[in-house]
């Protein structure tokens, strides 16, 4: 941009120099006449100029060279450009930015499993399923209660016998029926209140189980509740306590295998 105003500049002043009319002086006196001559009307200064002295000198048309160029210059004060490097920078600067990689797209997010909310466990009833009698009794403590019996099994039937253990623990009390010396039933009764059938869920957690939000029971009647799928076992009761305090819940029991029902 610099070098090519210079060049206008340059040929501007040049073509300015060169208008014979610039330098022409405004009349010309004319060689004096004889008396017995008329004097001639003067020329127009366009014309007083000879051939000889325009031929000259420099048209507008004309390509200055270096010196006249160095010249006119010097004479106006106009100051001669280095070699243009804009191109080479913008040259540069676009080549870098389109080697610049494009970014990469954001991958969707995944939406993590939807899991229950936190519940307080009181008692975690899965650490003493199928447990033995004395793993259990580390667990729980020495039992307040025991009864034995006969009992019969399902798939192939079968009559044995079992033992029930009954437990004063923190959530309240803990009844363990053990067959084959392993704890296949368990009931816990709760001492906090939980209301029947809303509260099926939040007891069931209280006695540390996985249960999903919106479970829905698998079969059930006016005072009970059955559920299915929960942590591997058979299935999870919910019962109504209809005779401490109808209306809230009476226990939780869990079966761990249909033979056990």
């Amino acid at each position: 941009m610099k070098r090519t105003l210079y060049m206008i500049a340059i040929l501007a002043l040049v073509a300015g120099c060169s208008d014979p009319r610039a330098e022409a002086p405004a009349t010309t006196t004319p060689p004096a006449e004889s008396p017995a001559t008329t004097t001639p009307p003067a020329e127009s200064p366009a014309t007083a100029t000879s051939p000889a002295e325009s031929a000259q000198q420099p048209t507008a048309s004309a390509k200055p060279t270096e010196a006249q160029k160095a010249e006119i210059a010097k004479k106006y004060g106009i100051e001669k450009p280095e070699d243009p490097t804009d191109n080479v920078s913008v040259a540069v600067v676009v080549g870098f930015a389109q080697s610049q990689p494009e970014p990469a797209s954001t991958p969707e997010a995944v939406p993590e499993p939807e899991t229950p909310p936190e519940q307080d466990v009181l008692f975690n009833m899965m650490d003493i399923v199928n447990q033995s009698e004395t793993a259990v009794e580390a667990l729980l403590g020495t039992p307040i209660k025991t009864e034995t019996g006969e009992w019969t099994l399902h798939r192939p039937e079968e009559k044995t016998t079992f033992t029930r253990h009954v437990y004063a623990a923190e959530i309240g009390e803990v009844k363990v029926i053990f067959i084959k010396g392993k704890a296949v039933r368990i009931e816990v009764k709760p001492k906090e209140a939980f209301t029947f059938p809303d509260d099926a869920i939040k007891a069931m957690r209280a006695a540390g189980l996985t249960v999903r939000d919106g479970l829905e029971p698998e079969s059930g009647g006016t005072h009970f509740l059955d559920f299915a799928g929960i942590d591997g076992v058979y299935a999870v009761r919910v019962v109504e306590d209809l005779e401490g305090s109808p209306g809230n819940i009476g226990y939780i029991m869990i079966v761990t295998a249909d033979r056990y029902t």
